[in-house]
């Protein structure tokens, strides 16, 4: 009953991708298919997760709706059938996962089924007996103990971790419901997140884990209380603000070096501040006001720290892989606030086929050198003039229980968001007491001439299609005749963009052969052959003639020019390389000249 809009759904995803995550499971029940969209097009698996456990013929029917409405969509790795059912431990649940189990086998042959399982893990008869893979959740040993019984059935950690963090909290206060930052408050079923990946990556045997959650959501406030509505266990804020566990799984699951510091550097004389480096970096030395504090190796799970007393200045942070400087990061004591600022996040229009129907705008306050101050509260009013509105504002505050739909919201540790519906053109407009307003010009991607918004679409000509001749100490003739239902002597392979071929075994000569027709736009005035690359050297030969000839080491995309024409061309490259490292290498293409 939750109306989101797309780009937001969009926007979810990108936040995740960008902490590095690559799964997304749908708890507790199937995802809008938008949200699947984005999936497909940002590369984040699914698992696809049945609400409904039961054998009844309306429980059926809802499997059935869940699995023929999403199978298309390729982001779709896995079905799960249920979450945490009270009747998991009973043999009663057996023979429900096994009708599921069947059903979901009826429609899609392919993608394995499961379900995730907090209890009876290693009971016979219930409800992992029909699975394909094994989900469960919390119960860290279990997973070993299931292991060394059902040492072939594959294993996820389905769901994990359960800590509570406040964005921008150093110290827990339990009566008001703030919890620090630091990887400590862990919930009874728990455990903290830096016990749970070492856990997980010590062992090959799970294929991974989905750690709840990525963001934090309303409802599920425990341990605290009215007034505070909204669990604290992401790694993003409700607002998709980044926590201190966002750049602690950034560090371990992404591979562009960066560094980031927590907290942020506004503190009071005489305070010792505990300093954090969270970093995918071999090593991270920390300067306050040029001085070194320490250059400090990055522990791969616990990260590096320093216990720093507080002077204002700068604290600035590099990381090195080996001896060279790989990244930094910077920290300074601001003043007071002094005009409010307004950001919008693009990624719901990055790579997006279609219109988005929302921006995402995040609000905060400068001091005089234009620096965000990071601990500032005031309350900030909004007005849209245009062709738009205001959907809701927020800001990550759990302790607040505030309407969504409002046109005033108070900074949260100096940060909060709006969500803007557009129609056309807009201007957001931003104030509070004491500080300079700020506005915002919004413009719809097709302002300018009123038609929905596509991403640009090209058709590329790939030809993926080859055979290949085993090597040959001599040159063989590059045109020599092979028969069609010759299927033992030349293997077939497929070079494509992203797929690497199968490594040539032996030295020597190795003829590429492959059949292909000009697409009707090109076949008039010819095209070229674009050779991403050829290990060694190569000649072509295009229905019997030399067309090209690659030398070795040459520059590459190598281009050929063919003439056009209607009918089918057979394509010859001979190439001449070294075992495990000759032959062609990469996508062949064909382009308009």
């Amino acid at each position: 009953g939750v109306a989101v809009p797309d780009a937001v759904n969009r926007w979810r995803i990108a936040r995740l991708r960008e902490m590095g995550s690559n799964a997304y499971r749908a708890a507790h029940h199937p995802p809008t298919p938008e949200l699947l969209d984005a999936c497909d097009e940002l590369g984040m698996l699914v698992m696809d997760e049945n609400r409904t456990f039961g054998s009844s013929p309306e429980a059926l029917d809802q499997l059935r709706t869940m699995v023929k409405r999403d199978r298309n969509h390729p982001c779709v790795i896995l079905w799960s059938i249920c979450n945490e059912e009270s009747i998991q431990t009973t043999e009663v649940s057996g023979r429900i996962a096994r009708a599921m189990v069947d059903e979901v086998k009826k429609l899609d042959r392919w993608r394995p089924v499961t379900a995730a399982v907090s209890g009876g893990v290693l009971h016979q008869g219930c409800i992992g007996d029909p699975l394909d893979v094994m989900s469960i959740n919390y119960q860290l040993p279990a997973h070993d103990q299931y292991h060394a019984r059902y040492p072939r059935r594959p294993l996820i950690a389905s769901e994990t971790h359960c800590v509570l963090s406040t964005r921008g909290v150093r110290a827990t206060d339990d009566p008001a419901g703030l919890f620090a930052s630091d990887d400590t408050a862990v919930l009874p079923w728990g455990a903290t997140a830096r016990d749970t990946w070492r856990f997980v990556r010590e062992r090959s045997f799970i294929a991974g884990l989905f750690a709840w959650t990525g963001f934090d959501y309303r409802g599920e406030p425990a341990p605290a209380r009215w007034p505070i509505v909204c669990s604290q266990v992401g790694m993003l804020d409700v607002c998709g603000f980044p926590k201190d566990a966002f750049h602690l799984h950034r560090a371990w699951w992404t591979r562009n070096s960066f560094v980031h510091l927590s907290p942020h550097w506004n503190h009071k004389l005489g305070q010792t501040i505990r300093v954090r480096a969270y970093s995918n970096c071999e090593a991270v030395e920390l300067f306050l006001n040029g001085r070194s504090l320490g250059r400090a190796a990055v522990d791969p799970i616990e990260m590096a720290a320093w216990e720093v007393p507080f002077e204002p200045g700068e604290l600035r942070a590099v990381a090195y892989r080996g001896e060279e400087v790989a990244a930094t990061a910077v920290l300074q004591t601001t003043g007071a606030a002094r005009a409010l600022r307004l950001s919008e996040d693009d990624a719901p229009l990055i790579g997006s086929a279609r219109a988005p129907d929302a921006r995402i705008i995040a609000v905060y306050a400068v001091d005089e050198q234009d620096r965000p101050v990071p601990d500032a509260s005031h309350v900030v009013a909004f007005t849209v003039e245009g062709d738009g509105r205001m959907l809701c504002v927020g800001n990550g505050d759990p302790t607040r229980a505030l309407p969504a739909q409002s046109d005033t919201i108070a900074l949260f540790n100096g940060l909060a968001q709006v969500i803007v519906q557009l129609r056309g053109q807009a201007t957001l407009h931003a104030s509070a007491p004491g500080l300079l307003p700020a506005c915002l010009h919004i413009h719809p991607p097709d302002a300018d001439d009123g038609r929905a918004f596509a991403a640009p679409v090209t058709r590329r000509h790939f030809i993926t299609d080859w055979r290949r001749s085993p090597a040959s100490p001599t040159r063989p003739d590059p045109n020599q005749r092979v028969s069609e239902s010759d299927m033992n002597s030349w293997e077939r392979v497929t070079l494509a963009p992203g797929i690497a071929p199968p490594p040539i075994i032996h030295d020597g000569y190795v003829i590429y052969r492959a059949t292909f027709t000009l697409p009707r736009s090109m076949q008039a005035g010819g095209a070229e052959l674009v050779f991403e690359k050829i290990a060694g050297e190569a000649e072509v030969f295009l229905d019997g003639s030399a067309v090209g000839k690659v030398a070795p080491c040459g520059a590459f995309p190598f281009r050929v020019t063919i003439p056009g024409s209607a009918g089918k061309r057979t394509l010859s490259v001979l190439t001449r390389g070294a075992a495990n490292s000759g032959g062609i290498a990469g996508a062949v293409e064909i382009v308009n000249t």
